[in-house]
């Protein structure tokens, strides 16, 4: 019996997408050319909407090979299970999280006709492997210390489970580490829209996790910094929160945005709020191409603003840790005392007699440089939690050899 199945992922990076149909037809021809022969079988592996599903099917029946030869799509993408008939042929998906394992069996009759029957078993019926349960524990211990690491504090209860229907305490929060992560960009003002914050949790005042973090940022959600007219935020922010509720539109804010309860922006960094000034913005990239459909913002950005391409847009949680992190760093030595860049410049004789005092305090082996036990062992001495120590490397490791130089060390002020 001669086989093919369809995948519609290439083994590269540089992706040409063809519709999932038309790409079903090609590798068909395709497969008839490499064997030399027509395939007894033809198993599509799909990815996409059951809606599509069907009328890729559809397509297939109307081929003279394919409608005999096409039992079953085996498809992705919807998190419930399908079981549906459609063209000559069933399409079947099992649904997320691997929870069921689908077993098909594919059969010819006397007749030659091609025949096949679908049962969904419980993945709970199978004998885990015992190493493949071990590695999957192994890595679950490591994630969950990871997103259990406190990141930041926060200073009251909130919660993120009205963000689409009134403003959030914990979506401000977010935002205003968001922008001081965007300081080097000089950004003025941070929004967001409620649909990408996603946790929909209360919080009590205290520690705040990379986990929190990471519930709450769900998506990549590319901040683009780009150039706004006032009146264009103001009328923005006031028609997204205006919108009836739930709105996955409604934007959010930094805590340096002053925004009244009639949703109209009273001043920004403490200043009056001109709605003729331009100001530097930092929003989801998305956003600015008809995510949503925030007017006036879409319609203004279309005409006057030349959006950044999502490679020159950072991620909102890396944004967001790389702030935290250098925090923690700053927490571990004081340098919330030390020079940060802003008003005066500090020396760099000031800079560099800081850097020397904090790395002479956690260098137990006299080396001039720290490692990760180092800088754990300085953290729990000072009574810090230690969760965030190899982020903490990583993020200013600059020759990547696993330890911190005072070169490294002296990036934390800028």
């Amino acid at each position: 019996m001669a086989a093919r199945f369809a995948g519609i992922y290439a083994p590269t990076p540089k992706l040409n997408f063809v519709p999932v149909t038309e790409a079903c037809l090609e590798v068909w021809e395709r497969a008839k050319d490499d064997l030399g022969s027509t395939p007894d079988l033809f198993l599509p592996m799909t990815h996409q909407l059951i809606s599509q599903d069907r009328q890729t099917a559809e397509a297939l029946a109307k081929n003279d090979e394919l409608k005999t030869r096409t039992p079953c799509l085996l498809a992705g993408h919807e998190h419930e299970m399908f079981v549906e008939a459609a063209g000559k042929s069933v399409v079947i998906k099992v649904g997320e999280d691997a929870e069921r394992v689908g077993i098909i069996d594919i059969w010819w009759d006397a007749s030659g006709a091609v025949k096949s029957a679908f049962k969904a078993v419980p993945a709970s019926e199978f004998a885990p492997e015992p190493t493949a349960l071990d590695y999957c524990k192994e890595k679950n211990d490591w994630l969950s210390n990871l997103m259990a690491a406190e990141i930041a504090t926060l200073p009251s209860a909130c919660s993120s489970k009205k963000v689409r229907h009134e403003s959030s305490g914990l979506a401000t929060f977010l935002l205003t580490m968001v922008k001081k992560g965007l300081r080097k960009d000089k950004v003025e003002l941070v929004l967001l829209q409620g649909g990408g914050i996603r946790g929909s949790a209360d919080y009590q005042a205290g520690p705040f996790t990379m986990g929190d973090l990471y519930k709450e940022f769900g998506f990549d959600t590319h901040m683009a910094v780009i150039p706004l007219k006032g009146q264009i935020i103001a009328e923005s922010i006031f028609n997204s929160r205006s919108a009836p509720k739930p709105a996955p539109n409604f934007l959010h804010a930094d805590d340096a945005a002053e925004i009244d309860d009639e949703h109209k922006i009273v001043k920004i960094n403490g200043e009056p709020f001109d709605p003729e000034r331009i100001y530097t913005v930092a929003t989801y990239q998305f956003l600015l191409t008809g995510l949503n459909i925030i007017q006036p913002l879409l319609s203004y950005v279309q005409e006057n603003v030349a959006v950044p391409t999502i490679d020159q847009c950072r991620p909102v949680k890396k944004v967001a840790m790389d702030y935290c992190v250098k925090e923690t760093w700053r927490k571990l030595f004081d340098a919330e005392k030390w020079p940060t860049g802003e008003g005066a410049t500090p020396t760099q004789d000031a800079i560099s007699m800081r850097v020397a005092a904090a790395i002479s305090a956690a260098d137990s082996n006299n080396d001039g440089l720290l490692d990760e036990d180092e800088v754990r062992a300085h953290m729990e001495a000072k009574g810090m939690s230690a969760g965030l120590v190899p982020q903490m490397i990583q993020l200013i490791d600059s020759d990547g050899d696993g330890k911190v130089s005072p070169e490294d060390l002296a990036t934390i002020v800028a």
